[in-house]
């Protein structure tokens, strides 16, 4: 999970635990002048910070599904590159700021020893958890396209409202439950030609040297966008533009006589269903956050960010077998070191491919 979201989860927490507890009562209560604008102040305080990050959060999280979305076109064949980059950054970041602020005491001692030093359990429950989910939404955002990876995840409403009910005994409004049949309902009206087939193309966009254009190629979906490729105006191969050459990069043919024309129909209604299903560990990990740390003394979102990251990189190692194994092409166990280390130097820019 995001350090916003997590941050977002804090601001509320905390707002619980002072709605719940309150200011000490001081005498004047008792004479009827509850002397309430100071605990409205931090109330609002809390509040409008609950509101910037919430916005924060949206525009945060777009940017980083275009971006992600960006990043896996030439990172096709390495995804499991990419979850375990994402999980160390995440955890870098976090430690170069737990470890000074716990040790120096900074920031108004931020992150007091008691915190620090508290049972790390329930982490390992969310890392695992959040694991789970980073491993299939990474995967996803390799095999299926931007507009999707903004739509699918919003599954997490509905799934997080019916596991709040039965696990906490949550209870909502009409217009909250309107609000997520609304979420299904588009989340279906997009599936239905996938599942179905009905707008499969009849021809397919298909690359002449599938190792330099694969991606190039497959991402078009209209004959005039496959067609408009040649190799001294696409910005792929610069030796061809100083010689004058602008020679054809795409073909559009027919699926039969293509040699690889991407993923299914199938392949992708699959990967679609377990985008979906990857929001019941995601649900199931913001719910165990309330339960475990609602009613706990008041955790620095990036010292919880941190910790959580640490057990979810740990997790992402042996994720990483059955990940590859699912993947297409095809990552054997054997094969998994060299396909992390060819990601690494793809990354870099460097040659990955023999």
């Amino acid at each position: 999970m995001s350090l916003l979201a997590q941050m977002a989860e804090t601001f509320e927490l905390d707002g619980e635990i002072k709605r719940e507890d309150g200011p000490p009562s001081s005498p004047s209560a008792e004479t009827g002048d509850l002397k309430r604008p100071a605990k409205n102040s931090a109330t609002d305080k809390n509040e409008l910070r609950l509101v910037v990050t919430f916005f924060l959060m949206v525009f945060v999280g777009t940017a980083r599904a275009v971006f992600q979305k960006l990043q896996t076109i030439p990172m096709y064949n390495y995804a499991n590159t990419l979850n375990l980059q994402a999980n160390l950054v995440y955890v870098a970041a976090s430690f170069v700021y737990i470890i000074p602020v716990t040790k120096l005491k900074l920031f108004g001692e931020a992150i007091p020893q008691q915190v620090a030093t508290m049972n790390k359990k329930q982490f390992a429950t969310m890392g695992m958890l959040d694991c789970i989910t980073c491993t299939l939404l990474t995967f996803a955002a390799v095999y299926l396209p931007g507009s999707l990876l903004i739509l699918l995840p919003q599954a997490a409403i509905p799934i997080s409202m019916i596991l709040s009910k039965h696990i906490k005994g949550e209870s909502y409004e009409r217009y909250q439950y309107f609000g997520a049949a609304v979420v299904v309902v588009g989340i279906l009206v997009v599936l239905e030609p996938l599942v179905t087939h009905r707008h499969d193309d009849d021809h397919v966009c298909e690359a002449f040297d599938q190792e330099k254009y694969c991606m190039l190629c497959n991402e078009e979906t209209t004959e005039d966008g496959c067609l408009s490729h040649i190799s001294g105006s696409s910005g792929h191969s610069y030796a061809d533009l100083i010689d004058g050459q602008q020679d054809q990069v795409c073909r559009w043919i027919s699926p039969d006589s293509a040699e690889s024309s991407g993923l299914s129909a199938s392949t992708k209604t699959l990967i679609c269903f377990a985008t979906v299903l990857a929001c019941f560990p995601m649900s199931l990990s913001s719910i165990y956050k309330e339960m475990s740390l609602g009613g706990a003394q008041n955790i620095d979102p990036i010292f919880l960010n941190g910790w959580v990251g640490l057990f979810q990189l740990l997790f992402s190692v042996p994720m990483s077998v059955p990940a590859g194994m699912a993947s297409s092409p095809t990552i054997w166990p054997d094969e998994l070191p060299s396909n992390i280390i060819d990601g690494v130097l793809c990354y870099f820019g460097l040659n990955s491919i023999d």
